[in-house]
């Protein structure tokens, strides 16, 4: 995913540091395409809110029974109270007066429909995906957390489910 981004990284100045720890494939029974897009949709968005010469954290780690995929961006964040509002549709929380960077604009502002719809997938496939405040310095903090087979998935409301393929993640087993 993130070499799909890296021109868009490039020209914001950003880096992008995968976790320590994060080296060992674990396979969990997901549709990789939809994972993927949703991981990729949260990477977008860090990059549109993080100042240039920045970094975006991105890690995975075992916890819950399931695996949690972690985004941290740098940016101004999204007041309290607030965060739920980014995963509606058509809502967009962006400011142009304290996101991106002037220099580049990563394709300007959306029309509010990649997070809600990564939401969904997210909970097509039993999971959970949340966004707050980073706690350790200013930005967002977005997680998904997602059960690693389909056994050990939740009912789900539709009869439509993800593909089980199984695909190789690579996460922190420390």
């Amino acid at each position: 995913v993130a070499d799909r981004l890296r021109p868009f990284v490039a020209n914001r100045r950003l880096e992008i540091v995968v976790w320590p720890g994060c080296s060992e494939p674990e396979p969990c029974q997901w549709d990789e395409e939809k994972i993927e897009g949703v991981v990729e949709e949260l990477l977008i968005n860090a990059i549109k809110a993080s100042p240039d010469g920045s970094r975006i954290d991105v890690g995975a780690d075992q916890r819950d029974g399931g695996v949690e995929i972690v985004v941290l961006d740098h940016g101004v964040g999204v007041p309290e109270g607030q965060q739920e509002r980014m995963f509606e549709p058509f809502v967009t929380m962006r400011d142009a007066l304290h996101h991106g960077s002037g220099l580049f604009d990563f394709g300007g502002e959306g029309v509010g429909i990649g997070l809600p719809t990564a939401r969904l997938w997210v909970e097509r496939h039993g999971g959970r995906l949340t966004a707050q405040l980073n706690e350790t310095h200013p930005g967002m903090r977005l997680s998904i957390w997602l059960p690693r087979t389909a056994a050990e998935r939740k009912s789900m409301s539709t009869s439509r489910s993800p593909s089980s393929r199984t695909t190789s993640l690579w996460i922190n087993r420390s």
